[in-house]
């Protein structure tokens, strides 16, 4: 027999070397993709104050629209509302902006990666959403309701009995229910 050796597989050398070399790639690649998902949830919040404080800022400037004698005073009270509804929807979050009870705007406030996370108070957001609105003489939040089962604001106005908290990741969204300021942390 002539000496030839006939190489049936992988040396260690060679196993330790290819496993080296993957834990280095992955060590680079780690940081990057956690990085992805931190800035679309800190977008996400951030779009989400950016749309309470139009509401805000809507809800103490917009003139009163009307009175309407075939309405209660409630009634007429949120008639002359501007809500906003923040809600999941084919894993996104989505915000649509109400005046009375007209939905004049949708605007999509993050992707996948931040629906998957978003909750209020420690309850996540489902596609019924949220409703919020703002007392227009003083700016305090109004009108925070998580029960409504459609699309069209509360039909009655609650009360509020601490702060509202928006998380998604990392980042928090606080509104403080007396004065209607809002944040964000994270």
């Amino acid at each position: 027999m002539t000496g030839t050796k006939r190489n049936a597989g992988f040396s260690l050398v060679e196993l330790i070397i290819c496993v080296a070399i993957l834990a280095v790639v992955i060590g680079l690649v780690g940081p990057s993709i956690a990085s992805m998902w931190k800035s679309e949830a800190r977008k996400c919040a951030f779009n989400i104050d950016s749309l309470i404080s139009k509401c805000r800022t809507d809800s103490m400037s917009r003139g009163f629209v009307g009175y309407d004698d075939t309405k209660t005073p409630e009634e007429n009270k949120i008639a002359n509302k501007v809500y906003i509804r923040i809600y999941v929807k084919d894993d996104k979050v989505y915000g649509d902006t109400y005046f009375g009870t007209a939905k004049v705007n949708t605007d999509q406030l993050g992707g996948h990666r931040a629906a998957g996370s978003l909750e209020v108070n420690g309850t996540a957001v489902n596609d019924k959403g949220v409703f919020i609105s703002f007392d227009r003489a003083t700016g305090r939040l109004d009108v925070f309701d998580t029960t409504q089962a459609s699309e069209t604001p509360p039909s009655s106005l609650g009360t509020i009995s601490g702060n509202t908290y928006f998380t998604t990741g990392t980042f928090k969204v606080t509104i403080i229910a007396l004065t209607g300021k809002h944040e964000v942390s994270g």
